[in-house]
């Protein structure tokens, strides 16, 4: 998975020798070159914001809940933002099961009605079929970026 700041760089912080543009406090941005990297790097960020924000899925999320199995609620299904845990996960249970997970990430688990809408699919074998889809589902890099995140535990 890509992200944001791959495609772009994105300081965590400001020193005082940074030239720093707010464009919510009325910059006139017209003012300002645009080199074709930049215009480029932002097209694609862009590009990828808006795959994600209309598709509201994630394929990253897919792999986590296919690794992570056993902690995962049964009855919700994922989304684009969140992983929704059962109820009894701890957070030693969380550490104990995620310590190595990015070793053993699993492809997600593929439905027959989404074999049955693959183009050529009835050209493949089943289960040729159903790997390639499970591989085009996956974010294994992403799903890797996610597990070495750091972890809050909130109960509401």
């Amino acid at each position: 998975m890509t992200l944001l700041r791959d495609v772009i760089e994105i300081p965590t912080s400001v020193g005082d020798g940074d030239f720093v543009v707010r464009a919510a406090e009325g910059a006139d941005l017209r003012r300002y070159v645009v080199t074709d990297q930049l215009r480029d790097n932002f097209a694609e960020a862009l590009r990828r914001i808006g795959h994600a924000v209309t598709t509201g899925r994630s394929r990253a999320n897919a792999t986590l809940t296919a690794t992570l199995g056993e902690v995962v609620d049964p009855v919700e299904r994922f989304d684009g933002n969140s992983i929704r845990l059962r109820e009894d996960v701890t957070p030693a249970t969380w550490r104990a099961l995620t310590a190595d997970a990015a070793t053993r990430l699993c492809l997600p688990e593929v439905n027959d009605k989404a074999l049955d809408g693959l183009k050529f699919g009835a050209a493949l074998p089943k289960r040729s079929a159903a790997a390639t889809l499970a591989a085009r589902l996956a974010d294994l890099d992403g799903a890797a970026v996610v597990l070495d995140e750091p972890v809050r535990f909130v109960v509401l």
